[in-house]
């Protein structure tokens, strides 16, 4: 797990421009900057009353009104995290989506099977800058 900060600012210096294969991805591969139109997306889902199970299928949402043109067919990648003694704890390794299009404003996922039940996790939507959803909860059942 990796603070967000840190991760935005090692690939904002180092300034590489590739995706990383999701098995091996690295801080310096995982977000792709090929202009400098940033588009930082509006997680509208989940939100602070989101629960998920664990193995189950959820929806990770956001805001498309402020998506530049030139932005439309960038894709994106949504990672899991969770807050923790105000760090931010990124799983890079295993992200939960890669590839979609940020434009369409919603990507399916799979909640990982194996997690601590807690009540700070975040998803951070990257299209080639990140935002961080509200804290929510994953649990094994309700």
């Amino acid at each position: 797990m990796f603070k967000l900060s840190a991760l935005i600012s090692t690939v904002l210096l180092v300034g590489l421009s590739n995706f990383g294969s999701p098995s091996v991805a690295s801080p310096l591969s995982i977000i792709k900057r090929d202009s400098k139109i940033v588009f930082s997306p509006h997680i509208t889902y989940p939100d602070s009353a989101a629960i998920w199970l664990m193995g189950s299928v959820q929806n990770v949402t956001w805001d498309t009104a402020d998506l530049p043109n030139e932005k439309r067919k960038a894709t994106g990648i949504v990672l899991l995290g969770y807050l923790e003694n105000g760090s931010e704890h990124l799983d890079i390794k295993s992200p939960l989506a890669t590839g979609f299009p940020m434009d369409m404003g919603s990507v399916s996922i799979r909640v990982p099977a194996r997690l601590k039940e807690r009540n700070d996790y975040i998803c951070v939507v990257f299209g080639d800058s990140g935002n961080i959803s509200e804290q929510f909860k994953i649990t094994k059942s309700h």
